[in-house]
């Protein structure tokens, strides 16, 4: 327990040892300590669903690659951010960052088809 009344949880994140509140995401933990793990769906005032699938992290015991805005910590566990362990994981055959980086110019090809014709919508109304 600390001074705050939660229970604590320790692990280590790219070989850094993190204490956290129990119930806090691999996302969070990670930027307490300065590890920026990439994000684009997730907001702290939000419910995490881990839709991008952006933010995955190679969880030691875990097989396949977790989305870190919507896992809570564990203890005495070790969390990998980098792409060289997150992409050797079986399960994507180091594809993840061909998967990730297309993901990203989707959604840009998306926001620059829809911002304008959006834009054209609302001055039509005005």
């Amino acid at each position: 327990m600390s001074d705050n009344g939660k229970e604590k949880v320790t692990l280590t994140i790219d070989g850094r040892e993190v204490t956290v509140d129990k119930g806090t995401n691999v996302l969070e933990a990670a930027k307490s300590v300065g590890i920026e793990i990439p994000y684009f769906c997730w907001h702290p005032k939000l419910d995490s669903v881990g839709a991008c699938r952006m933010c995955l992290v190679a969880i030691e015991k875990i097989p396949k690659p977790a989305v870190a805005c919507a896992t809570a910590v564990m203890p005495d566990i070790a969390i990998s951010s980098t792409s060289e362990n997150v992409c050797s994981t079986p399960c994507l055959n180091n594809d993840c960052w061909l998967i990730m980086n297309t993901w990203i110019l989707f959604l840009l090809l998306l926001f620059m088809i829809f911002t304008p014709i959006m834009a054209m919508i609302y001055q039509a109304r005005l």
